[in-house]
């Protein structure tokens, strides 16, 4: 008997160099300016070992995987104070303005501005709004191309079909071409701390976000493409060519799961990561903290969460943006976390609740409600003084504390079929750990 062994290792060499501080004294304050850059070199090895049925282990690495990325930046960010509280504009009013330039060594460049405004109109109270623009460079998993495809014929529903189904070749796994994804976003915000409530802070911001040049797959909704052709025609090919369909039956990524012909294939359906046309998301985040001090201990309450109010997502430019908040494959409405914790002398203890709202699953026929889920977790810790002086902490914690499931739903891909969505729950279950920490 022989074994499988992998490994993935990760390497990130980099140097930046800094410069900050003020420049000169302004009538609200110091103007103040800091720029810099940085280079960035990524690397990526992969590596796996076969030693199973052959008298030499068969030692091979993951084909189209690219050797490495070097990237280049200068930034530079001014703030300038307008106004201050002693003035005659009620309250301090700051701006930023900041920039950064990148240069990649296998995606091209990307100059990305950033505005900023604050204002505090009372003690206690702050007003905040942004603008930015962003870059992401595909992933190296992303960029692996034809080394990591699927070419598999399935036989999808089809309303125009008399039989109701067409069996299509559908195209999994990675493009050659695959581009940066790009984002504009804008938020604006409150932050409260008032001085009648010691230790009471509360904050919430709303964004908007809008994606173009999207790395994503539409793949999870891959049942619905024939049927929904007013969405999917830009990934659809309905009318493949003889040679195009010999060609992918004739690689060796080609699985003919369906048993069929290249005449027998109705259409070539895309279900690759690529770069989608856009995607636009709104909502807004919040955060409530208090604290209060107990005699020798401190009782802790907290409660943060998301409320997504749209995710209107364009798949290719020719079709039209289509609300997909809280379906399978994208984010669900509401994500909560609440904590209550308490100190008591050298003895702390945590109760932390996580709620996921329910969705729906547009995949099958009729489409289903995925319930919500609601997990606790629960942690136990005291600190000992060691003879040294050194701080050491015991702690038990338990993650999903009742063991609760995650919500059943049908997700179905072109190569296997689950009970839950490992997108937005977890099957692990309960989990208890036991650590000790020790501070000098």
């Amino acid at each position: 008997r022989g074994d499988r062994f992998r490994r993935l290792r990760f390497e990130n060499l980099g140097a930046s160099l800094r410069a900050d501080g003020p420049l000169f004294a302004l009538p609200a304050g110091e103007l103040k300016l800091a720029i810099g850059g940085e280079y960035r070199r990524d690397r990526v090895d992969f590596i796996s070992i076969i030693d199973r049925s052959r008298a030499e282990p068969l030692v091979t690495g993951f084909a189209g995987l690219p050797e490495g990325r070097n990237v280049g930046a200068v930034y530079g960010e001014l703030v300038a104070p307008l106004f201050d509280a002693d003035q005659q504009f009620p309250g301090a009013l700051t701006f930023s303005v900041a920039v950064r330039y990148e240069d990649y060594s296998d995606v091209g460049t990307a100059f990305n501005p950033k505005f900023g405004l604050r204002w505090t109109p009372l003690v206690g109270v702050a007003l905040r709004a942004s603008y930015g623009e962003s870059f992401r460079a595909p992933y190296f998993d992303e960029l692996v191309g034809d080394a990591n495809v699927l070419y598999q014929t399935i036989a999808l529903p089809d309303p125009q079909s008399p039989t109701g189904s067409t069996v299509v070749l559908g195209l999994f796994g990675s493009r050659t071409d695959l581009g940066p994804e790009r984002a504009k976003s804008w938020t604006v915000g409150a932050d409260f701390e008032p001085a009648a409530v010691p230790g009471l802070r509360l904050s919430a911001s709303w964004f908007d976000i809008r994606y173009s040049d999207r790395i994503a797959s539409a793949s999870f909704d891959l049942f619905n493409f024939l049927v929904r052709r007013d969405l999917y025609s830009g990934i659809i090919d309905e009318n493949p060519d003889a040679a195009t369909l010999a060609a992918f039956f004739a690689s060796p990524q080609f699985v003919n799961a369906a048993g069929v012909a290249p005449s027998g294939i109705g259409a070539i359906v895309d279900g690759r990561t690529l770069n989608l046309s856009s995607s636009r998301v709104q909502g807004a985040d919040f955060d409530f903290a208090y604290q209060r001090r107990m005699g020798a201990g401190a009782l802790t309450l907290s409660l943060g969460g998301t409320r997504l109010f749209k995710i209107d997502s364009q798949v290719t430019a020719q079709a039209p943006p289509i609300p997909v908040l809280a379906t399978l494959g994208n984010p669900v409405k509401w994500r909560l976390r609440g904590r209550a914790g308490l100190t008591l002398g050298a003895v702390d203890s945590s109760l932390g609740a996580n709620y996921m709202s329910g969705y729906r699953n547009q995949t099958v026929a009729p489409a289903e409600r995925v319930s919500s889920w609601t997990t606790f977790d629960f942690q136990l810790g005291v600190r000992v003084e060691t003879a040294n002086m050194r701080a050491l902490r015991l702690a038990l914690s338990v993650n999903n504390l009742f063991d609760r499931d995650p919500p059943y739903v049908q997700y179905r891909t072109p190569t296997s079929a689950f009970g839950y969505d490992p997108e937005q729950a977890s099957a692990v279950g309960r989990s208890i750990a036991l650590q000790a920490v020790i501070a000098w």
